[in-house]
């Protein structure tokens, strides 16, 4: 098993191509595969920085993005249609580069 989450760990630090100014959104519960071992843990083992939040709301991550110079983040299908229902230009957001989701995103 730890050489299963290693292996998958280092497959995300590479697949990311994580620079040394990323800084990640983790809004995904940390018991779940998607929130620990596809970002959280991967950013953290490339030394970089994650912002930790208890949940998912549309204006907080707008403002987190903003403020925080957020660049990746993995948002499940339904977070990623409330930011787009509560948020018509996504475009402002200019550090956000990889936004990862369950499924495709919505086209505007």
């Amino acid at each position: 098993m730890h050489q299963s989450l290693s292996a998958s760990i280092i497959n995300n630090i590479i697949g990311s191509q994580l620079s040394k100014k990323d800084v990640a959104f983790v809004c995904c519960p940390l018991f779940h595969a998607a929130g620990l071992n596809s970002l959280a843990l991967p950013v953290l083992f490339a030394g970089r920085s994650i912002i930790l939040s208890d949940g998912f709301d549309s204006g907080g991550f707008v403002h987190a993005v903003s403020s925080q110079g957020i660049t990746l983040t993995l948002l499940p299908p339904t977070m990623t249609i409330m930011h787009y229902v509560y948020h018509d230009e996504v475009k402002q957001y200019f550090t956000l580069y990889d936004a990862r989701s369950g499924y495709k995103a919505p086209h505007q």
